[in-house]
């Protein structure tokens, strides 16, 4: 789940990015370029731990989130957000009504990053990211744990 939300989400905004500065510049998106470019970000973001066959080139065709444009990177700062809430109600059970009566209790009255914000999770800096990988590196070790 967290590969496939933080990774590859974020890899698909950025093929939107990229695929909208080309659009911007009127540089033709042809099958081959758009193509190009979802292979380039795919070995980018798996490195060289994951085979990327041939066949990956042609994923994005089949990816409906690219009908709707820029709201993929939602996935991933929810994501990084939940788990940093998780993270803090865990540290500090208090937190649970901080975050129903600064959180839930908000609903659609100010912009997300305010309300987030609210309650000490300010996604536009370092840390959340680093509570966030660090929650996975943390489940890594507890696999390799439970595997011996």
């Amino acid at each position: 789940m967290f590969r496939t939300t933080i990774f590859r989400q974020t890899m698909f905004a950025e093929f939107e990015s990229i695929v909208h500065e080309y659009e911007k510049k009127k540089v033709a998106l042809t099958e081959e370029k758009l193509s190009s470019i979802y292979y380039k970000l795919n070995k980018k973001y798996y490195g060289d731990n994951v085979i990327s066959d041939t066949l990956i080139r042609y994923e994005w065709m089949r990816i409906p989130h690219f009908y709707t444009p820029f709201y993929v990177y939602k996935y991933a700062t929810g994501m990084i957000s939940a788990i940093c809430i998780a993270s803090k109600i865990l540290d500090d059970n208090k937190y649970a009504e901080t975050y129903k009566k600064e959180f839930l209790s908000a609903g659609g009255s100010d912009y997300p990053l305010n309300i987030l914000k609210n309650i000490g999770i300010d996604i536009t800096t370092k840390k959340p990211y680093d509570i966030a990988f660090n929650y996975i590196k943390e489940k890594e070790k507890e696999l390799k744990r439970l595997m011996k």
